[in-house]
């Protein structure tokens, strides 16, 4: 649809470094506008019931939020999954693909909790004690996930994988980003 955009738009913006050169190449009035939070809505100070789908879960809560479609790479949860036996991992958001995740389901310790609303989500957040981004490095485009925003924004301890703009956040204390499924 980027050509539908690049026709028909009379303003272009991007979240994405990446995703704005392009079109920048294509048409100078693109302008990338970087993602960014309501503090209000995803603010660490506030006191969030938690979730009753996610209130019978021990700690430690690895938590995702997000789509799971060919970007998310369902390999390298499948592994870290069944290597960590002990810990919970939640995941909550639009299965895009079911088949593509499946077999992360079959694990005791991964829970797929379905979508959620928006205004949810600062309640699965707070419940998370961490919480992850693990897109395939060679599937993603220069992405910006507005996820990680929201969890840094929550005050949460972040691994994701090296995707996109979070490198610019890899020195933060609450940001890991993995190299390798360890």
């Amino acid at each position: 649809y980027y050509g539908f955009c690049l026709d028909e738009a009379d303003f272009i913006s991007t979240n994405s470094p990446e995703t704005g050169v392009w079109f920048k190449q294509q048409r100078t009035d693109s302008v990338h506008i970087a993602n960014g939070v309501d503090g209000d809505i995803f603010n660490p100070e506030r006191s969030y019931e938690t979730p009753t789908d996610i209130e019978s879960l021990s700690s430690p809560i690895v938590g995702y939020a997000g789509k799971m479609q060919e970007m998310f790479d369902v390999s390298l949860m499948t592994h870290v999954v069944s290597e960590l036996p002990d810990v919970n991992f939640v995941f909550i958001g639009q299965e895009l693909n079911p088949n593509w995740v499946k077999p992360l389901w079959q694990h005791s310790n991964a829970y797929y909790l379905g979508d959620k609303q928006y205004t949810q989500l600062p309640q699965y957040l707070a419940a998370f004690d961490i919480c992850i981004i693990p897109y395939n490095q060679e599937r993603q485009h220069g992405v910006d996930p507005i996820k990680f925003y929201e969890y840094m924004a929550m005050g949460k301890p972040i691994v994701t994988t090296d995707i996109g703009a979070v490198s610019v956040f890899k020195d933060l204390p609450q940001v890991q980003v993995a190299n390798s499924s360890d």
